[in-house]
């Protein structure tokens, strides 16, 4: 169902006054309407017809490897904050005799539908193929993205996972558990794991990866000391409250997924660098990465003059670790393992 913009429009004009803003001053006299589009792009995945978007490019080809379509741009909203997030997205198949066209760029739907809406376009599209031997011929359709929040972060709001200490996952049972980054922004860890061993068959492996200490992760430590010599230092944080270095104790996560019902929790550092910006200048590149984390939501409570100057710090301390258009800083990471057991 398509978004009524004059309807659209009259909403943003409550909204405005709602807030305590007068709609018909000089500078908000148009902004109903500038929202109404906007929204209406954001969300016009709701009106694609995935074959038309496909295009007919199906081609014929002798492979039956994995197709990876990469940097395809996507344009949503965030279903828990109705905020904006962008970037770029990847999707994987199996061919088997075809590939398709890339996309280009996607407006999607809003939150995991956006996510659902690429990849049914795909599989829409195969079904569709005018030759019926060649059809449902995709297998193992995959899809991973890099997109944020705009602004969220700033404020101090990170992006959440589903409640999964909540989420009833019925009668499914599955074989793997996978995340990559994700677990440690649980609510409730216990419950989730909990949750989750529920849901898994005998003998389900469990796989995810998590960030070690802050004080081993130089894309966190370096700029935050940097920093420091700018603004005072926030308060100490709980080690165990949801945020990237929730899960950075080994003996706090092992004793967790074993109260949780899991078995064989293994945990195995690993330490390589990590690619967390590509721009052309290296003040670009540290712009992107104090996007997220608690760098940057320190500095953004700040007058526009001391993130300068914090800026240019970070910029000295990053300096030789900026090369070819990347940022590569060290990461030490625990990738865990764990299985359900045969009960």
């Amino acid at each position: 169902m398509g978004a009524n913009k004059t309807t659209l429009e009259d909403l943003y004009r409550e909204i405005l006054v709602a807030i305590g803003e007068d709609p018909g001053r000089e500078g908000l006299v148009r902004t109903p309407h500038r929202v109404a589009e906007a929204i209406r792009f954001l969300t016009s995945g709701y009106r694609e017809d995935p074959n038309k978007l496909i295009n007919e490019a199906c081609f014929t080809q002798e492979t039956d490897s994995m197709i990876i379509v990469k940097d395809i741009e996507l344009y949503s909203l965030c279903e828990h904050h109705m905020l904006p997030f962008y970037g770029r997205c990847h999707i994987g198949y199996i061919a088997d005799g075809i590939v398709f066209a890339a996309f280009e760029s996607a407006t999607g739907r809003i939150g995991d539908a956006a996510i659902e809406q690429l990849i049914t376009a795909y599989e829409k599209a195969l079904a569709a193929y005018p030759d019926p031997d060649r059809r449902h011929r995709i297998e193992h359709c995959g899809f991973s993205t890099p997109a944020q929040h705009e602004r969220m972060v700033k404020a101090g709001i990170y992006p959440c996972p589903q409640q999964v200490f909540i989420h009833d996952f019925g009668d499914a049972r599955f074989d793997l558990l996978f995340s990559r980054f994700g677990v440690m922004f649980f609510a409730d860890p216990l419950a989730a794991f909990r949750n989750l061993h529920r849901a898994c068959a005998p003998r389900a492996r469990m796989l995810f990866c998590c960030w070690q200490s802050s004080m081993l992760n130089d894309w966190i430590r370096l700029p935050m000391q940097a920093a420091l010599r700018h603004v005072p230092a926030p308060p100490a944080p709980d080690p165990d409250a949801p945020g990237p270095f929730a899960f950075a104790d080994r003996a706090r996560v092992t004793t967790l997924l074993q109260d949780a019902g899991f078995s064989d929790i293994d945990l195995q550092p690993l330490q390589l660098d990590l690619c967390f910006a590509e721009a052309p200048t290296l003040a670009e590149a540290v712009a992107m990465l104090l996007q997220v984390g608690p760098v940057g939501t320190l500095l953004a409570a700040h007058d526009d003059a001391t993130r300068a100057r914090a800026h240019e710090d970070i910029c000295s301390a990053l300096g030789h670790h900026y090369s070819n258009g990347k940022l590569l800083l060290p990461g030490a990471i625990w990738l865990v393992t764990g299985t359900r057991g045969q009960a």
